[in-house]
């Protein structure tokens, strides 16, 4: 089924996190995963960075207009122990087990995920990385 999702990667060139690359690939990959699943026909789905926030760390976001969670949840989601095997709708379900790969990779990598949302308007996954003052090239 093509859900015809706006997608839009905001992130400049110039924005660098201390982390490691196959850890954040993988946190990236599972929250627009997750973003995708959520968001209805038609929605849109932001990828954006924000490096004024804090002095030593960038808040990476992904944003998409879905169909948002309830306060209980989100602290759900945040919680330590969280496995979450629940039907979100007809077609989605999910075990939590991507949402717990990659709060245990933020962790490793020194950062802190956030979570912004309301009931059908959509979630912010904000992803706090400590800042690098250059590009590495491994």
């Amino acid at each position: 089924m093509d859900k015809e999702i706006s997608f839009e990667n905001k992130v400049a060139e110039e924005v660098y996190v201390l982390a490691d690359l196959d850890s954040l690939k993988i946190i990236i990959r599972n929250l627009l995963d997750n973003a995708i699943k959520f968001t209805p026909a038609k929605g849109k789905i932001s990828l954006y960075a924000d490096n004024d926030i804090e002095e030593d760390f960038c808040h990476v976001v992904i944003q998409d207009s879905g169909i948002g969670m309830s306060p209980s949840l989100q602290k759900e989601i945040l919680d330590e122990s969280f496995l979450l095997s629940k039907k979100h709708s007809d077609d989605n379900i999910g075990t939590g087990l991507g949402m717990q790969l990659c709060k245990n990779l933020i962790l490793k990598n020194e950062g802190k995920l956030k979570i912004e949302s309301a009931e059908n308007q959509g979630t912010k996954f904000i992803i706090i990385l400590p800042k690098s003052k250059k590009k590495w090239i491994i």
